[in-house]
């Protein structure tokens, strides 16, 4: 996660690279693919399908990347489309669970005074440190 200060404001941007990356290969591969197909004679249109394919999981994985932005500015937090008032956030929660390989992993929590808990990103992270800065950085910023 990359945090960035700014006078009366603070940003914290969660971009899952390896989403983005994953999404960019079939993009690449069914393009190919696609364009393979017009010299592939008799296996055009496998080649052609399989390209399409690949163009449409690719598309499919970098639209439903679970990339996050949280902005706190002028009394507010914003996160996926949602307003916070700075007031209505109690706590800001560093929540700690199990990945499948028993290693401990990370997700940063605004905790709301009606007891709801929202994460701050969709991606947990193995980085405890990287997840407690997230967390210094909410609730130490100067509110209005």
């Amino acid at each position: 996660m990359r945090i960035t200060h700014r006078p009366g404001g603070l940003t914290i941007r969660d971009s899952p690279g390896l989403h983005w990356l994953l999404g960019g290969l079939f993009l690449v591969v069914g393009s190919a693919f696609v364009a393979g197909a017009f010299s592939a004679g008799n296996l055009a249109l496998l080649a052609g399908g399989a390209g399409l394919i690949a163009i449409a999981a690719g598309a499919w994985v970098l639209a439903r990347a679970p990339r996050s932005v949280l902005t706190i500015d002028g009394g507010v937090a914003r996160l996926r489309g949602k307003t916070y008032p700075i007031a209505d956030i109690a706590d800001v929660s560093v929540v700690v669970s199990e990945d499948d390989e028993s290693n401990a992993i990370y997700q940063v929590h605004l905790v709301l005074r009606d007891g709801a808990r929202v994460p701050v990103s969709r991606l947990w992270i193995h980085d405890r440190a990287a997840a407690d800065a997230v967390r210094a950085s909410v609730v130490t910023f100067p509110l209005p």
